[in-house]
């Protein structure tokens, strides 16, 4: 996704031709007359990408996760370290839904978060490849990085914090799979960026600027080839090249993607939760490890402060990844907006108006999150009910 893409590919597979120009004026070497063919408020805009309301849907779901994932990790601390309320009896346990205590609630809606945006990702990749890979600026293509970046950080949030992610075992391992290839996606969209001997346009200009090579086409800038394999490796060389990468958002990425690695991994360990039954898989295993490694069980305590230390860093991560990753795209957003290049309609930038259908669709998926919400409440209150309902 994204790979394959260069201005010589672009011509030779799909007879599309970048335009990588940049005209300057001869007055004033500062001011560029034409960049790409467009002139001063030529600039094409792309709301389906870039769009206000894409982004405000993008960043709602994934606070939405990050705000949930904080209260249940409160109401796990709240249980296994601070004993704030009491733990149901074993033989409570194996009669209650999870689905239908505090828990279980809140671990549901982070998961529904989650599979929301492996959908809006999907989208926003498919559509940079095989659509607009040869013809989107440099700008655009940032944003989709950054925006993929930020459903990481959801899906990040939903491996670490739902302990029931593997209650329905191949639904999981479906989702482990395809979330896999969302990060894999992600990564090579960034390392892309440094992929041209040109140099990607990444920095966000000075508003005082007036011009930027990221209104031109992002093919200019890529040589056809992955750089996945050769950035991932070059960054674990020294301290410097894993930190202080030129391109944003990818010091992010390789801490989320080793903690997701690590995440699903221990995730793996949850598949003996399967099986509630006296002598079904759970029990038969758990006891199994109580008798051949006692002592760590009698050293639980100092485990739930490891796991909560696991918890509390994966939250971490995603929230920094949230933060500076909606921060870039909001600043390169708000230079492009009053840079006087955006063709504008009735004066007004088309990225700012959000009632287009493009950005209507992932807005109305926010309520998929509302209808689950609802029916886990339904799901409890029958529960509730003294009698079965009849025809």
């Amino acid at each position: 996704m994204g790979a394959y893409i260069s201005s010589s590919t672009c011509s030779a597979f799909y007879g599309i031709t970048p335009n990588c120009t940049v005209v300057l004026s001869p007055q004033d070497q500062a001011k560029a007359l034409f960049l790409g063919g467009n002139a001063p408020g030529d600039f094409e805009s792309d709301p389906d990408i870039a769009g206000i309301g894409v982004l405000g849907a993008f960043l709602a779901v994934t606070l939405l996760s990050l705000l949930l994932s904080i209260a249940s990790t409160i109401w796990w601390f709240s249980k296994n370290i601070f004993r704030w309320t009491r733990k149901l009896e074993e033989e409570h346990k194996e009669t209650k839904k999870w689905q239908l205590s505090v828990a279980g609630l809140l671990e549901t809606l982070i998961l529904t978060c989650s599979d929301q945006q492996i959908f809006t990702g999907g989208a926003y990749a498919i559509t940079l490849r095989y659509v607009k890979g040869c013809d989107i600026s440099a700008y655009h293509y940032n944003v989709v990085a950054n925006m993929l970046l930020v459903t990481c950080a959801t899906h990040l949030m939903a491996v670490t914090v739902s302990r029931h992610y593997w209650e329905h075992p191949w639904v999981g391992g479906l989702r482990v799979i395809v979330t896999t290839l969302v990060y894999l996606v992600t990564g090579i969209l960034l390392s892309n960026q440094g992929s041209g001997s040109l140099g990607f346009p990444t920095r966000v200009p000075d508003l005082k600027e007036q011009y930027s090579p990221l209104l031109l086409p992002a093919a200019c800038f890529q040589t056809g080839d992955s750089g996945f394999a050769k950035s991932f490796s070059q960054s674990f060389t020294s301290s410097s090249s894993f930190f202080g990468g030129r391109i944003p958002g990818w010091t992010q990425y390789l801490v989320m993607f080793i903690f997701y690695a690590l995440a699903v991994f221990i995730n793996l360990g949850r598949l003996i939760r399967r099986g509630t039954g006296h002598d079904g898989r759970r029990r038969r295993t758990v006891n199994w490890m109580k008798r051949s490694c006692a002592p760590l069980f009698r050293a639980k305590r100092p485990l739930y402060w490891l796991f909560g230390a696991y918890l509390v860093g994966g939250i971490g991560i995603a929230s920094w990844t949230v933060v500076t990753s909606a921060q870039y795209v909001l600043e390169l957003r708000n230079w492009v907006d009053k840079s006087g290049w955006m063709d504008l309609e009735h004066g007004r930038n088309p990225e700012n108006d959000p009632s287009t259908f493009g950005q209507l669709v992932p807005v109305l998926l926010i309520t998929l999150i509302i209808f689950t919400f609802l029916q886990i409440l339904s799901g409890r209150f029958l529960s509730m009910r003294p009698f079965v309902l009849r025809r």
